[in-house]
């Protein structure tokens, strides 16, 4: 299994939210990986009609706007979330390969533990789904036995920990425009976009364990300050840049489901 402590995280979710809406799907440093059950996932990127579909598993690369997953009251599945050296390790691919896509898995495409994995889980119980997954990764990082070069995981961790590009090319020994160039080869980013939507998926994972903590929204100063972002109007700014709606429009549309998974706690392996 891959060495990094977390570099994949499994959350089976069973959400009965009561009225159909939608979700948003947010950008991040992971690949994430969504397995339905029930029925399939009707997910789109925002503003694009013509990328809306249903699938019983999709595999998203790392995006800079939102997808939308529509749903009729109820969202049930397991989602992987995959760090870009991980990406390799199970899906045998880097994470650039699939930058800004909505792969269906169930395709020819798709690895076959993966294309296997809708039928299973449904035909077992939610108590069951996590030992299934890790079983299924299990056998695929076994049959892959790809990873990524130590160098770049190395640094791809520093700058999704907050490390400046100028920093991290220096503590791997790399010019910036060599860091540049394998940044961008391995994620489909470049560093500091990297560096970018890492920083807000510390802030929206800060704001999302305060719901589940209070029940309320946290100050958004604190979670700025806490995240590495100058201040509240900065993170304001990146918030609707990368979400498509300003943090307050956010928690008003997602709160719903933020408190219907405030339980769920993905574990990492």
């Amino acid at each position: 299994m891959p060495s990094s402590p977390g570099s994949i995280r499994c959350t089976p979710y069973d959400l009965r939210l009561g009225e159909p809406g939608h979700h948003r799907g947010l950008p991040g440093p992971t690949v994430t990986i969504v397995v339905a059950v029930g029925q399939p996932l009707d997910v789109q990127w925002e503003g694009n009609a013509g990328s809306r579909s249903a699938r019983w598993a999709c595999i998203s690369g790392l995006h800079t706007a939102p997808a939308i997953i529509r749903h009729d009251g109820t969202l049930v599945g397991v989602q992987l979330d995959l760090t870009v050296a991980a990406c390799r390790r199970v899906l045998g691919l880097p994470a650039g390969a699939l930058r800004g896509e909505l792969v269906d898995a169930t395709t020819s495409w798709g690895p076959s533990w993966l294309r296997e994995l809708p039928a299973v889980l449904d035909a077992s119980g939610p108590e069951q789904w996590d030992a299934i997954v890790r079983c299924h990764v299990r056998r695929a990082v076994l049959e892959c036995r790809r990873t990524t070069p130590g160098p770049v995981e190395h640094a791809l961790d520093l700058l999704a920990h907050g490390a400046s590009v100028a920093a991290t090319a220096a503590a791997v020994g790399y010019s910036r425009r060599r860091l540049s160039t394998l940044v961008q080869a391995e994620t489909g980013l470049d560093p500091r976009t990297f560096r970018r939507v890492a920083r807000f998926d510390r802030a929206r994972r800060r704001v999302m364990g305060a719901v589940a903590r209070t029940g309320a929204a946290p100050l958004l100063a604190d979670v700025a300050a806490e995240s590495g972002f100058s201040d509240h109007a900065h993170l304001s700014r990146e918030w609707t840049s990368l979400a498509g709606l300003s943090p307050s429009e956010w928690l008003r549309e997602e709160f719903p489901i933020l408190q219907a998974s405030a339980t769920l706690d993905g574990a990492g392996w």
